[in-house]
């Protein structure tokens, strides 16, 4: 269970880390930033 949490979190990690690669950054960065 602890894997699979650790597995999710590098998921959302690695999205994260896309959205604030982007070029553009508007809105989707900002939510990414308040959730994280």
């Amino acid at each position: 269970m602890i894997e699979e949490q650790i597995i999710k979190l590098k998921q959302r990690h690695n999205e994260l880390i896309k959205i604030m690669n982007l070029p553009h950054y508007g809105e989707e960065r900002r939510a990414a930033m308040k959730e994280f």
